[in-house]
């Protein structure tokens, strides 16, 4: 049985998904300048010239759902029996983590217990049960939505 820890480098999608990410907010900061000079952007949101930053928008229970499906598919692509999942890296990968004001570490962790099926073991856990160092090994391959296990 071939087991192999997630991480997040692994995967070229999560490279260019960041990549445009970047450049996303790159060109949406230069249009916010851009609107700042021009008085278009409240005079509350310019501070000595500069425009406030906006922060990321904090990632959904969907998204992270979606992430962890790709996991699965990405493991069942190379055969892999079952994947090893940290909660720590699965919210890097979606975004918005480490950021002490607005992670959503509790979040992360109650979409990757609630995908837990039949078979799939927490590895480690912090004390107060949500947290980056949540590690679960699923089971490949996934039961499929609404069949049997």
């Amino acid at each position: 049985m071939m087991t192999r820890r997630f991480k997040s480098s692994e995967f070229e999608v999560e490279r260019r998904n960041k990549d445009l990410t970047q450049r996303t907010l790159r060109k949406q900061n230069s249009q916010r300048r851009t609107e700042a000079v021009s008085g278009a952007v409240p005079e509350s949101c310019v501070v000595s010239g500069r425009i406030c930053v906006t922060e990321v928008p904090m990632p959904t229970a969907e998204e992270f759902r979606e992430q962890l499906i790709e996991v699965f598919r990405v493991s069942e692509e190379r055969r892999l029996a079952s994947v090893v999942v940290n909660a720590g890296d699965l919210h890097r990968r979606v975004g918005g983590y480490p950021n002490r004001s607005n992670h959503r570490m509790p979040v992360c962790c109650e979409v990757m217990r609630s995908t837990m099926r039949r078979g799939d073991v927490i590895v480690d856990q912090p004390r107060k049960g949500k947290g980056a160092a949540l590690t679960v090994r699923y089971l490949i391959p996934r039961p499929r939505q609404g069949g049997t296990a």
